[in-house]
């Protein structure tokens, strides 16, 4: 079997940093004989990619190359003709308001091809403009997508409703799980967090892009106030709010407070998780978070904004917890893990979690089965 996987949206995503769903999930289903191709933009990529062969299947990145039409709609010239002519099984589209979809949806039911729109998006684009684009798209096209779809699978709850809302009929919901990477030790990094942890008696931790999606001056404003009960803060990260950001802990006198990364490699940040008594996660859009499942795994709790991921994963206080954008609400939470669920059985409790539920071995058996396999025998009839 041959499959697709294809994300049309503008972001670029980066080969070897991250935890890629696309990937992760391609990984999951090889045993199973199915090849994947991933399409989709990459800062780091130009030429196709194999990342893993197993027994004659294999999972192949194709970036993509194109134009920007508004925000995050883009077009791609040549997308259509790659996937129509490339003896797909399958072909999995990632969100329905992209543009392009409803045209690849079309065509490729036109060649019998089986079609699966994946949904993460779970509100529609923000500001004016954005907002009466969706109205006019969702009025043209969203029969076509329900029409020529043959699945529909969402990441959360929350994006299922989205897609109900709009009159998507039978949605299901399957998790996205958390890729397995062999952490290094760093002697360095160590060295560095356990100095800063002999000065700081509690360490909180974000990790993530420096955008403004992510709150950080808030968790900044957040920091102020308990930096005199103690507490540090590790900032990792990097983006087009960077030298705001860095600004901003001079101008609060927070250079002591804060351990400052522009970038630490995915199989070296376990070895801060040791140190850290939350992660903390202030962000205004989350599909997912893989950084929360990384911090579960490690044993950390979450305090984050309830926001789709958070609410999804986070789902008792030993977990973590969502709390909206309030300062004394935040500060409160934090300070509640201070002696809450920070014993060994809660850190156990917290990796045991992710292994059973966010794990891809478990998720591709029941994609394929529930998903795939179907199609295949639709196909045949």
């Amino acid at each position: 079997m041959k499959l697709a996987l294809v994300r049309t949206a503008s972001n670029q995503l980066r080969f070897g940093s991250y935890n890629i769903q696309e990937i992760g999930l391609a990984r999951s289903i090889l045993s199973f004989g199915v090849s994947t191709d991933i399409y989709a933009r990459f800062s780091n990529l130009i030429e196709e990619q194999v990342v893993e062969e197993y027994n004659g299947a294999k999972v192949t990145i194709i970036p993509l190359k194109g134009r920007r039409i508004f925000k995050e709609i883009m077009y791609y010239p040549k997308l259509k003709s790659q996937l129509c002519k490339g003896e797909y099984n399958v072909v999995q589209l990632l969100d329905e308001s992209q543009m392009m979809l409803p045209y690849l949806f079309k065509a490729l039911k036109k060649r019998g091809v089986k079609t699966i729109l994946w949904q993460g998006m779970y509100r529609n684009f923000s500001g004016r403009v954005a907002r009466v684009m969706q109205v006019v798209y969702d009025k043209l096209f969203v029969d076509t997508i329900n029409k020529h779809s043959d699945f529909k699978i969402a990441k959360t709850h929350y994006a299922a409703e989205y897609l109900k809302n709009k009159k998507y009929d039978t949605v299901n919901v399957l998790p996205v799980g958390l890729n397995h990477i062999d952490s290094e030790i760093d002697t360095k990094l160590l060295d560095e967090v356990e100095c800063f942890k002999k000065n700081h008696s509690r360490l909180l931790f974000y990790i993530g892009a420096i955008e403004r999606r992510r709150d950080i001056p808030f968790l900044l404003l957040v920091l102020s106030q308990l930096k005199k009960e103690g507490y540090g803060l590790v900032l990792v990260g990097s983006g087009p709010d960077s030298d705001l950001v860095d600004q901003m802990i001079n101008n609060r006198g927070l250079n002591n407070d804060v351990l400052r990364y522009k970038n630490i490699a995915n199989n070296k940040i376990a070895n801060i998780f040791p140190y850290i008594q939350c992660l903390v996660l202030p962000t205004q859009y989350e599909i997912y978070g893989m950084v929360m499942l990384e911090a579960l795994i490690n044993g950390v709790p979450v305090v984050a904004t309830p926001e789709a991921g958070p609410c999804t994963i986070l789902e008792n206080d030993e977990l973590g917890t969502c709390v909206p954008f309030n300062t004394n609400k935040w500060i409160e939470v934090i300070k509640f893990y201070e002696g809450n669920y920070s014993g060994e059985e809660s850190k156990s409790r917290r990796k045991k979690q992710v292994m059973d539920k966010y794990n891809w071995e478990a998720i591709g058996k029941e994609y394929f089965h529930k998903y795939l396999s179907n199609l295949s025998r639709q196909a045949l009839v």
